[in-house]
Protein backbone atom coordinates (compact mmCIF):
# COMPACT_ATOMS: atom_id res chain seq x y z
CA UNK A 1 0.00 0.00 0.00
CA UNK A 2 1.30 3.40 -1.06
CA UNK A 3 2.40 5.75 2.16
CA UNK A 4 1.32 9.26 0.24
CA UNK A 5 2.43 10.84 4.17
CA UNK A 6 5.39 8.91 4.33
CA UNK A 7 4.30 8.31 8.04
CA UNK A 8 7.27 5.66 7.98
CA UNK A 9 9.31 8.78 8.70
CA UNK A 10 8.41 8.26 12.18
CA UNK A 11 8.53 4.88 12.67
CA UNK A 12 12.15 4.87 11.76
CA UNK A 13 12.75 8.04 13.97
CA UNK A 14 11.55 6.14 16.77
CA UNK A 15 13.15 2.67 15.83
CA UNK A 16 15.98 3.46 18.09
CA UNK A 17 14.37 4.72 21.44
CA UNK A 18 10.79 2.73 21.69
CA UNK A 19 11.87 0.09 23.78
CA UNK A 20 13.80 2.43 26.47
CA UNK A 21 10.84 4.42 26.44
CA UNK A 22 8.52 1.58 27.35
CA UNK A 23 10.53 0.82 30.87
CA UNK A 24 10.69 4.48 31.34
CA UNK A 25 7.03 4.66 31.45
CA UNK A 26 6.96 1.24 33.08
CA UNK A 27 8.91 2.48 35.90
CA UNK A 28 7.58 5.60 36.04
CA UNK A 29 10.21 8.03 35.82
CA UNK A 30 11.07 9.97 32.27
CA UNK A 31 14.91 9.49 31.91
CA UNK A 32 15.65 10.54 28.58
CA UNK A 33 15.00 12.81 26.00
CA UNK A 34 12.64 11.18 23.56
CA UNK A 35 9.30 12.89 24.31
CA UNK A 36 9.41 14.83 21.05
CA UNK A 37 10.38 11.46 18.74
CA UNK A 38 7.27 9.75 20.36
CA UNK A 39 4.80 12.01 20.71
CA UNK A 40 5.64 15.03 17.48
CA UNK A 41 4.04 17.69 17.79
CA UNK A 42 1.30 18.53 14.93
CA UNK A 43 2.29 22.04 14.26
CA UNK A 44 4.40 24.59 15.40
CA UNK A 45 6.61 24.97 18.36
CA UNK A 46 5.07 24.35 21.92
CA UNK A 47 3.91 27.43 23.46
CA UNK A 48 3.18 27.80 27.04
CA UNK A 49 -0.93 28.93 27.76
CA UNK A 50 0.06 31.80 30.15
Amino acid sequence: MADPYDLRRFLEAQDGHYRQVCAELQSGHKRGHWIRLIFPQLKGPMLSAG
